[in-house]
């Protein structure tokens, strides 16, 4: 009884395969190289697809389920070849980290979405791997706390942009990190309180701006 249920189950999922149809979408350029090469069940892309440049080196590595992106995507240079994204899918959406290249290969921008936006640390590097900018998006993309370096790694400047519009109160310091002066924003306007610092850190000056309008000292 036992090889005989084994022989019908074997029956069962060879009759359930008749019904996938797998089969490759190839497209290919003027000059006969492949262009692309999409797995596909049933009608609906599903699996490996593979982009090429037209003279036949890789442009996109990625996958697909269900006729969406999902899993790691792979991005190179026509030039360099080299790679300058890798991207993360869930359901068609962004979801996890994320990779950006500068052509020499060395790494441009990194952070994470979740359902196609930007959440948590992202930052950004110069060509020649320093950190230059590093954002924090606190309530979606609405809000975020930006902060910016210098060469030396020692920050130049932070603050809140609400809207994508400087909010609050920005800080900027010299090139050692002390505090030079801190200045108000409203909806990426001067408004509000400025303050000035010495190399000691003590308020040698201060006034009021109104609406981009500086309207005194003290």
């Amino acid at each position: 009884m036992k090889y005989l249920i084994i022989f019908f189950s074997l029956i069962i999922i060879s009759c359930s395969n008749l019904n996938i149809n797998r089969e490759h979408s190839i497209s290919y350029y003027n000059n006969g190289k492949i262009k692309s090469n999409i797995s596909v069940v049933n009608g609906i892309k599903n699996g490996p697809v593979f982009n090429y440049f037209e003279d036949g080196s890789l442009a996109v590595k990625g996958y697909f389920s269900n006729d969406q992106r999902d899993k790691k995507w792979y991005f190179y240079d026509e030039n360099t070849k080299k790679l300058v994204a890798i991207e993360n899918y869930k359901n068609g959406n962004l979801e996890g980290e994320q990779f950006y290249y500068y052509p020499n290969g060395k790494l441009k921008l990194q952070g994470n979405y979740k359902d196609n936006i930007r959440v948590g640390f992202w930052q950004m590097y110069d060509e020649e791997g320093n950190l230059s900018v590093q954002n924090i998006f606190l309530d979606g993309e609405k809000v975020i706390s930006v902060a910016i370096f210098q060469k030396n790694g020692n920050i130049l400047c932070s603050g809140l942009t609400k809207e994508g519009l400087r909010e609050g109160t920005w800080q900027y310091f010299d090139e050692n990190s002390k505090p030079l002066y801190d200045v108000e924003y409203k909806n990426g306007i001067l408004d509000g309180e400025w303050k000035a610092y010495d190399k000691d850190g003590n308020i040698i000056i201060s006034g009021y701006y109104n609406n981009g309008k500086l309207l005194g000292l003290e």
